[in-house]
């Protein structure tokens, strides 16, 4: 169950298992929250009673980081909800993605993640998939120097993308990096 992936050990006082993030300001247990599916457009009550008590028991197990995006339908907007009715936003580490072709939408698209999440302050926004990712990330630099997010990192989930993530690596500086590497994709630890 959760608690056992959660925990280092077995047992109801093991310690988690943590990594220290540039710029968290805090360690942060490994295993998080996704958010692409169950919570891009749960129906009706039920549905989000079930996530609402799963945020809740991911904090009183100590888990801090969830993670979401704009194209992830409405995760944004139910995971602020939430989060705002379980009163936990101090508790949790969220991160966020960007993820549009020009600086003007990106400053669009990440005041509306502001707004949706329902915070002033999101811990990590990274430029997803590498989609115009010079400009986003001079626009995260800004917000990070402005004390709005505190982490700043780029993503991919393609295989295709490695290439230019390896020259993005080499040409930015970046807090973070988030890869698809799973059960059946483990071509990213060639290279990435």
């Amino acid at each position: 169950g959760l608690p056992s992936l959660l925990r280092a050990q077995p047992g109801a006082n093991a310690a988690l298992i943590t990594a220290r993030i540039p710029g968290a300001g805090r360690e942060l247990p490994v295993i998080g929250i996704g958010t692409a599916r169950r919570y891009a457009d749960p129906k009706g009550d039920a549905e989000l009673a079930a996530l609402r008590a799963t945020i809740s028991r991911f904090v009183e197990l100590e888990g801090q980081v969830i993670d979401t995006a704009p194209s992830y339908g409405r995760a944004e907007e139910v995971l602020g909800q939430l989060v705002q009715e379980l009163g936990v936003r101090d508790r949790l580490f969220l991160a966020t993605k960007v993820g549009v072709s020009s600086r003007q939408e990106g400053v669009a698209q990440i005041e509306q993640s502001f707004v949706k999440l329902r915070t002033n302050r999101i811990d990590m926004i990274a430029v997803h998939n590498l989609r115009d990712v010079d400009n986003q990330l001079a626009i995260l630099r800004d917000l990070k120097a402005a004390g709005r997010i505190r982490v700043v990192g780029a993503t991919t989930s393609f295989d295709s993308q490695y290439g230019a993530f390896e020259a993005m690596m080499r040409r930015q500086a970046l807090d973070v990096i988030q890869v698809d590497y799973a059960m059946d994709n483990r071509k990213v630890a060639e290279r990435i």
